[in-house]
């Protein structure tokens, strides 16, 4: 399930993306400064190394709201492929029990097989994952082994030395005076190590953090001048100096975690050849360059060069040759410059803590906005048509079976895993029965209150029914619109059919008998009438044949405007695009009380909007396209959805980025909270039905997260998808 996982996959694309920015801005930086000074290059690659370091603990922290810092055009990786599955495809057998299916993507036919069977080899098909999915959590396993790997190396180096230290011989400071003169004048204010022997060293070294100390071998010590002794002496205590030996550790803490990328080999041996540089300045100070480069050849002949061991730093390294190096300390242009002024050194921590902030603060930046969504396949052959979330539960209206006789019913998914828990609901004309089959429904203080014809039915949230009341159909018709609870009331945006005339709907308030209490909003015509059904089959239609008969094209408006209502904290809230981004606050007993009114950004409706809905029709649906007459309008209205969930307003606009439109987050009082691309629905999600009644029932938001239906354009099933807001 690793390698199909895409919230692992987030993570590993964040993770390489990110650092392979700063690796590559390292890796010029020290390109460029290679010739100045090598404390320079010691205080680059330090100033990149510790947030580095980091990055992998702040990506997992920290999942920081997603901004276009430096964001790639790599968005579309995580769109279904049509012809691999972007996820494995899951399924619910008859009794609702979880079943995994193996797709065959040729014959376009699917072998489901219980969950049980996923021990076999079959039942997790690699081909059903995206590839770039599968590629993103193999390289994170395979990262993930190399970093253990070599971090469990370290920690074992560090075990090591501190039972090596036990074993060392110290050495008294008068037996090796003149060399400890020698130092004490380079350092004249810094307190020195003490020197130590011991047979398990093959070469000179400095080691430990908080109680360092300078190791000979046994052997060379006992071989060794005064001469030679001294510039040991300097060039290990300018290590220690300067900290190399932590700094060696971090160094391969960094190699552990980028081993798989070159920039950082380069780095690091850039950064490991700035460092003997530096201590060779000592030297060079103390006893002029020609002679301190007759010691390393003499010491080279006597000893290794090259401490190998984590927190020790010897004479030499393996990314420069003795040669090379030696041809550098006598050349008159070598820069003998040891340390860096306090304001640049200051300069380089400060960046070092920007760049920190930046990688918690950016740590996904790089990534698609989508790439948050998961996918949740429904049960085989379910259509779902409206959905809403509850607490723990997610429920769907749906049908199943054939198009003329369908069976339509209530799932109940479990939240937590998806499972499903339960189906309910039942047609015909009895008490706690769907006349027409569960259709659009709200959830009101944790019970299901759905809309048929002329009556509401209330089931409780495990689908168990409670209550229903019926309303007089000539006063009350809803079409979509939901009855809801406020104040010991009802409120209602109800439809009022007049002849020859449209639809007219109004906010109304009722008492709990039905009677009209107030009309708190003015009649409005419909927004959308639906489109017409589809012709009937050839041979069945009962139409009167009549050469003369002329059918008359219905208007249809495509984009309308979004006239909705909610009620939260016993108020009610009118939304009426009509009048820009308005929306009208009520009390319990339908009195005004404030409007909130925002400035958006008007935005023309594209040609390639209509011409894509035009061809799509005549391809597909030219029935439909011959009885209506397309109405479109040349502005898109202030906003297309608008729903209350968790006290908050969420409004989504038709601002789009990258096919997300723009969701603005409010307080009750209309106090904008939040902007953010992460609303997926709109325009280009379904150019034909992009209406507000098949919109608003497709979607739901709780806890900071959108649960929408979908369809999957590769199996053709339906699917529930979730995408985080934060």
């Amino acid at each position: 399930m690793l390698l199909g996982n895409m919230i692992t996959a987030d993570w590993v694309f964040g993770f390489m993306t990110q650092s392979l920015v700063f690796l590559a801005a390292g890796w010029i930086l020290i390109k460029i400064f290679k010739r100045t000074s090598p404390p320079m290059i010691s205080g680059l690659f330090l100033m990149l190394m510790v947030p580095l370091i980091l990055l992998p603990l702040v990506s997992m922290l920290f999942k920081a709201d997603q901004v276009p810092l430096y964001k790639l055009p790599i968005s579309y990786i995580w769109r279904e492929s049509p012809a691999v599955p972007s996820i494995r495809d899951y399924a619910l057998d008859e009794n609702g029990k979880t079943q995994v299916s193996s797709v065959d993507l040729k014959a376009g036919k699917s072998n489901a097989q219980p969950l049980s069977a996923r021990t076999k080899d079959d039942a997790f098909n690699l081909l059903s994952v995206n590839p770039i999915l599968l590629f993103l959590n193999a390289f994170g396993l395979i990262w993930l082994a190399g970093a253990l790997f070599l971090l469990g190396r370290l920690f074992y180096g560090l075990a090591f030395l501190s039972g090596f230290r036990r074993s060392a011989q110290e050495i008294p400071e008068e037996i090796s005076a003149e060399a400890f003169r020698m130092v004490r004048a380079a350092f004249p204010n810094t307190k020195l190590p003490g020197l130590y022997t011991s047979s398990a060293v093959n070469s000179p070294m400095a080691m430990g953090i908080f109680q360092p100390m300078i190791v000979l071998p046994q052997s060379l010590y006992q071989n060794l001048s005064p001469a030679e002794l001294g510039s040991i002496l300097v060039h290990e205590t300018a290590h220690i100096h300067h900290r190399d030996q932590l700094f060696g550790i971090l160094q391969r803490v960094f190699m552990a975690l980028y081993w798989w990328n070159p920039m950082a080999y380069s780095l690091s041996a850039s950064f490991s050849v700035a460092r003997e540089h530096v201590s060779d300045n000592y030297a060079i100070q103390k006893t002029g360059a020609r002679p301190y480069a007759k010691c390393l050849v003499a010491l080279a002949q006597k000893t290794n060069l090259i401490a190998r061991l984590p927190a020790a730093v010897g004479m030499a390294t393996p990314y420069i040759s003795l040669e090379e190096r030696v041809k550098n300390i006598v050349s008159e242009e070598r820069v003998m410059i040891t340390k860096l002024k306090k304001p640049l050194v200051l300069l380089l921590a400060l960046s070092a803590l920007f760049l920190t902030i930046i990688l918690g603060k950016y740590a996904w930046a790089l990534m698609p906005e989508e790439s948050t969504a998961r996918v949740y396949p429904l049960p085989a052959g379910m259509r779902a048509y409206s959905m809403a979330v509850g607490k723990d539960r997610l429920y769907i209206s749906g049908e199943e079976g054939p198009q003329r006789n369908p069976d339509r019913s209530v799932a109940i998914f479990s939240l937590k895993d998806f499972s499903l828990l339960k189906k309910f609901g039942q047609t015909g004309k009895g008490v706690g029965e769907f006349l027409f089959g569960p259709g659009d429904f709200n959830i009101v203080d944790g019970s299901l209150w759905f809309e048929d014809i002329g009556k509401i039915l209330v089931f409780s949230g495990d689908g168990t029914f409670q209550r229903e009341f019926r309303y007089p159909i000539k006063e009350i018709f809803l079409l979509g619109y939901p009855l809801l609870p406020v104040g010991g009331n009802y409120a209602a945006f109800p439809g009022k059919l007049k002849e020859n005339g449209p639809l007219l709907y109004s906010g109304r308030l009722y008492d709990r008998e039905f009677r009209l209490i107030k009309q708190f909003y003015e009649e409005t015509p419909s927004v959308f009438p639906p489109p017409p059904p589809p012709p009937p089959p050839p041979g069945k239609t009962t139409e009167p044949k009549n050469e003369n008969l002329v059918r008359t094209k219905e208007d249809y408006q495509v984009i309308p405007d979004c006239i909705d209502f909610a009620v939260a904290e016993d108020k009610i809230y009118a939304a009426d695009t009509r009048q820009g981004f308005h929306i009208s606050v009520f009390d319990s007993r339908g009195n005004p009380l404030y409007v909130i009114d925002k400035e958006y950004e008007k935005l023309q409706v594209p040609q390639d909007y209509y011409d894509g809905l035009m061809k799509r029709l005549e391809k597909q649906q030219a029935w439909l396209y011959g009885v209506a007459n397309f109405k479109f309008r040349e502005y898109y209205p202030a906003f297309m959805s608008f729903k209350i969930a968790d006290n908050k307003i969420y409004v989504a606009t038709y601002v789009e980025k990258e096919n997300l439109h723009e969701l603005i987050v409010m307080n009750l009082k209309g106090d904008i909270l939040m902007r953010k691309f992460v609303f997926p629905l709109g325009p280009s999600s379904d150019r034909l039905y992009n209406n507000f009644f098949i919109l608003r029932r497709t979607y739901d938001i709780r806890g900071d997260r959108i649960y929408y239906l979908a369809r999957n354009e590769t199996t053709g099933s339906s699917e529930v998808r979730i995408q985080d807001i934060k």
